[in-house]
């Protein structure tokens, strides 16, 4: 079965109204959210006789809701002007033949024919006939359980497998622009795509969705998560692959990379561009790659201009910004009456066009409010986005400050010292000793305790193959921990070393933030 469950109500309505414009040749109206007098979609014929389809997005709910919401639509149905000629009634549910006719009775004298209402095996007949229909609606194209697992070689999806669950999760919530058919066209067309833009804009979700069309389509995802060897080492002429590598100069600032890594990612590059069974789909910040274009010849010889795709909040409609606040709604847990408040038109509005509105601080206030104290209504909700997005800091600067204690705080300072996806013996380690350099007292289970209190707010945990890796969650707390540095700070952390990438790392967070630190530590 096709995943449904991924669509919001709203979009449901597109894929059922595109679904019955391409079987039936017709093009369907849509409409605003608000009461609509039983219309979803509506299409006059050559004659000026009118079609309606309603449309119910009822997974999760019992049969007796979906008999009750239709009850409800045709007592609406009695006071529309003018009647229509033809309906029908589509939903997301599963129906038998005797659910059928128990809707056909709720729904008289609307509905005569039972093929007038579609249920979920309805829907996936048409998406078998009309596949041009699932190729135009991005959530459609990443499958799930046993049928990703047939697509992907089992070598390819046990590496994976991290990363098709960060996609999975993307498409709950992500809204499709024209910034993805853009994208796109770069991607096919030069077998690679830069994707840059500022922090939080959503670089790392638009390349994720064209690593699902590639996934659909059968290529193999390799994810290159820190050196470009890596993708040198599984490369195959033989095989469709497509390599992504997220924020490849850097989260939060242009280090130095390591030795030729410049001269071999861009030969990897070329090698790729030439390939007709390649892909290459990077991101970084924009103002990263203009660092590297000043400091590397390299950068500047290959021109990635054609390659590159600037991703900017100009490119998100004020539509597409009520969206993506729609759809972390959506699929939030927030409470009825909370999310009805915050549909108040002069609510919402006051999220979306804030200056400081994009995806990424969206995601984060929806995530604080599910996990936080509950909320009375829809005007506290605005009133605490409004707060975050006056001042995004804010919202990390609060759970440091008052929900960390000196040996958590000191696993996030301590995860800044280390490559950006530390092994989690790299990190106990390293933490321990700058806990003993700070006077912390030791115990069995401190650091598990402190992971277990940071994880999945601060930082991310994966585990691919054996081993188990460390993350920021995402590069704005990175970018907090950073500036929370001080030359004492840092002092500490070199003083309680433990590795050499880790005294490396912090010498150059040193000169980065200019901090005068005891030279007879470096």
């Amino acid at each position: 079965m096709r995943p449904l469950e991924r669509f919001s109500p709203y979009e449901f309505e597109g894929i059922v109204g595109d679904l019955l414009g391409t079987d039936r040749a017709v093009t369907y109206e849509r409409f605003r959210r608000g009461p609509d007098l039983g219309i979803d979609l509506r299409h006059y014929d050559a004659e000026g006789e009118l079609e309606v389809v309603q449309c119910k997005h009822y997974l999760g709910s019992s049969f007796s809701q979906l008999r009750g919401a239709a009850r409800a639509e045709r007592d609406r149905l009695e006071r529309l002007e003018p009647a229509p000629s033809s309906y029908w009634f589509v939903t997301s549910q599963q129906l038998s033949p005797q659910d059928k006719s128990a809707l056909l009775e709720d729904l008289e004298p609307w509905i005569d024919r039972p093929d007038h209402i579609l249920g979920a095996n309805d829907l996936e007949a048409l998406l078998d006939s009309h596949p041009e229909v699932e190729r135009r609606h991005v959530k459609m194209w990443l499958p799930g359980g046993t049928a990703l697992a047939a697509l992907l070689r089992a070598g390819t999806y046990h590496r994976s497998r991290v990363l098709v669950t960060d996609i999975e999760s993307d498409l709950h919530v992500y809204v499709q622009t024209h910034a993805l058919r853009d994208a796109r066209e770069i991607l096919h067309r030069e077998g690679l795509c830069l994707i840059s833009g500022p922090p939080g804009i959503g670089k790392t979700t638009l390349a994720r969705m064209l690593l699902a069309e590639s996934i659909h389509d059968e290529w193999e995802p390799i994810e290159i998560s820190h050196d470009v060897s890596e993708a040198w080492d599984v490369l195959d002429p033989e095989l469709r692959q497509v390599f992504y590598y997220d924020d490849f100069l850097g989260t939060t600032t242009l280090g130095e990379l390591e030795k030729n890594e410049d001269r071999r990612l861009m030969s990897l590059i070329e090698q790729i561009s030439k390939s007709g069974n390649a892909r290459f789909l990077l991101t970084t910040r924009e103002y990263i790659l203009q660092q590297a274009a000043g400091l590397y010849e390299t950068f500047r010889r290959a021109d990635l201009t054609h390659r590159r795709f600037l991703l900017t909040l100009d490119g998100y409609s004020r539509f597409d910004r009520a969206l993506i606040l729609h759809n972390h709604l959506y699929h939030s847990s927030l409470a009825p009456s909370v999310l009805e408040g915050i549909a108040d038109r002069q609510r919402y509005e006051r999220i979306i066009d804030h200056r400081n509105f994009n995806p990424r601080l969206i995601a984060l206030i929806v995530g604080q409010a599910t996990a936080g104290e509950e909320l009375n209504d829809g005007e506290e909700f605005v009133r605490r986005a409004e707060a975050v997005l006056d001042n995004p800091t804010e919202l990390w600067r609060t759970a440091f400050e008052r929900q960390l204690d000196p040996a958590q705080q000191g696993l996030l300072l301590v995860l800044l010292s280390l490559p950006s996806r530390a092994q989690v013996g790299d990190l106990e380690t390293a933490h321990a000793s700058y806990c003993r350099e700070l006077g912390i007292p030791a115990r069995t289970g401190l650091f598990a305790d402190c992971l277990r209190v940071v994880d999945d707010t601060f930082t991310r945990s994966s585990r691919p193959e054996d081993q188990v890796l460390i993350t920021f969650a995402n590069p704005s707390i990175e970018d907090f921990v950073r500036s929370q540095l001080t030359a004492g700070l840092i002092e500490s952390l070199l003083r309680s070393c433990r590795f050499f990438e880790q005294f490396q790392q912090l010498t150059r967070l040193a000169d980065q933030a200019d901090a005068v630190i005891d030279r007879e530590l470096v």
